[in-house]
């Protein structure tokens, strides 16, 4: 049986492997995460480049979500990998839009987003990683159920941000615990 994600997905003409892409309780993708991704994530308002930069200039709190750019698997010296090239002001939280995700790199995602919101679940928050990919519908919907209010979906990320070049910076993933 597919869950109702994998049902609109079918619905909508993506292609959708039964029992693989998502996980049958969260709904989250949970492989293949560079690949088409709907027009909506639940719990999340879609936005555009124009939409992003409005809501950066009035203080929104951006989240880049993409992998981390290194093979090294231990928690939490991944941290300390290869810089990205993202949306400037952007903080960089990896590997929270996985489908599955460690206990860990949950208390890292829940930990920083109440540092950066400082703990007001009411700020306006983007939500983004790359055109195409799934990790960031994944974690926008996350986020969501953490409690989040003014969760924003940035289904181009930085690649269309890029692309019509916007201001932009490398920065390191955010620091896991408190800052020194």
């Amino acid at each position: 049986m597919l869950c109702g994600v994998a049902l609109a997905m079918l619905m909508a003409g993506l292609p959708v492997r039964a029992g693989t892409l998502f996980d049958p309780v969260t709904g989250y993708r949970v492989e293949h995460y560079r690949a088409p991704t709907p027009a909506e994530a639940p719990g999340a308002e879609t936005v555009g480049v124009s939409e992003v930069a409005t809501l950066r200039t009035e203080g929104a709190v951006l989240i880049d979500v993409g992998p981390r750019a290194t093979l090294d698997p231990t928690w939490p010296r991944w941290l300390a990998g290869v810089p990205r090239t993202t949306i400037a002001g952007a903080h960089w939280l990896p590997e929270v839009g996985r489908g599955t995700i460690d206990p860990l790199v949950e208390t890292y995602l829940d930990e920083t987003l109440l540092r950066l919101s400082a703990g007001d679940k009411s700020r306006a928050l983007v939500v983004f990683c790359n055109v195409d990919c799934w990790m960031s519908w994944n974690a926008a919907q996350r986020i969501a159920a953490l409690g989040y209010a003014d969760v924003h979906w940035f289904p181009g990320g930085a690649d269309e941000w890029l692309a019509e070049d916007r201001p932009s910076a490398e920065i390191m993933p955010e620091p896991f615990g408190p800052e020194d």
